[in-house]
Order: structure tokens, then C-alpha cells, then sequence
């Protein structure tokens, strides 16, 4: 199966280590490429990302099974 990281901070960094040991690749989707996820083994691809563009997202996500959300909001409203 085919993951989407949805962010890319703590959680994804976890996730990126999991998934692939349970067999599924992992496309990592941020705001800017990082350079953790480059050579990770199971992280097939990151791509770049404006998550306020439902669009983009869509065409992004087209050959992805499933998209785990890790983004975080740590503004005062949240």
C-alpha cells in the first residue's frame, strides 16, 4: 500500500519508520522538502505541497491509498 505522510514533523518522522517495516511505501507530503526523509528506506518520495490548495492536495494525493493527517496547528485559536 501506498501511505501519504500529510506533514512532517515528529509523528511523520515515526511513521516514516513504521510503515515501511510493515511493508508499505511512504510519500511524505510538507511545505518544503526535508532533508530527514532523503535515503529513508520505504520513503519513496517527497513532494511539496501548499495544504490550504484543496486542488493541489487532490492531484498530490491521485496515486496514494491512504493519507495519515500529522499536521499540527500550535496557533492561539487551536
Amino acid at each position: 500500500m501506498r501511505v501519504a505522510i500529510v506533514g512532517a514533523g515528529t509523528l511523520a518522522k515515526l511513521l516514516s519508520e513504521e510503515l515501511p517495516a510493515a511493508g508499505h511505501e511512504v510519500v511524505i507530503l510538507s511545505r518544503s522538502h526535508k532533508d530527514f526523509f532523503d535515503g529513508k528506506p520505504g520513503v519513496v518520495e517527497q513532494r511539496t505541497t501548499d495544504y490550504s490548495s484543496v486542488p493541489q492536495l487532490t492531484e498530490q494525493l491521485k496515486d496514494c491509498d491512504a493519507a495519515v493527517c500529522t499536521i499540527a496547528d500550535f496557533s492561539p485559536a487551536f
